[in-house]
């Protein structure tokens, strides 16, 4: 079975990055690339998919196909953790653990999305 697992985590991150080189709009690449730095900006140990919601645009406006094939995706990456005694919906989990040495590797994009965040909400309040 652990063997059966390798195998298809394998086969879906190649199928993953296939449809990502041939999607037209936003891919599940592209949307996990923007989740991950909303999570690292916001310095999340635990992030749920409301806070994805609320904190990332593109994972916002992505179907919902992709918005699970991006978790999935940072999952398959290490970067989340599926908590199983978190909620649940339609079946898959909403609250994931952030591994820790994401938020210290990417620390200075993370800084970065901060600082442009920063910079509209002054532009906006005029």
């Amino acid at each position: 079975m652990v063997a059966a697992i390798s195998i298809m985590r394998t086969i879906t991150r190649h199928a993953l990055a296939l449809f990502s080189m041939l999607a037209t709009g936003d891919s599940a690449g592209t949307v996990a690339q923007a989740a991950a730095r909303s999570i690292v900006a916001g310095k999340f140990e635990f992030v749920t998919r409301r806070d994805l919601m609320t904190y990332c645009r593109a994972y916002r406006e992505a179907g919902e196909h992709v918005r699970e094939a991006a978790l999935r995706f940072l999952c398959d990456a290490a970067w989340l953790t599926p908590l199983a005694d978190g909620g649940h919906y339609a079946g898959r989990p909403t609250q994931y653990a952030v591994h820790p040495d994401c938020l210290t590797l990417f620390a200075d994009e993370g800084e970065a999305l901060r600082q442009r965040r920063r910079q509209v909400r002054e532009l906006i309040a005029g």
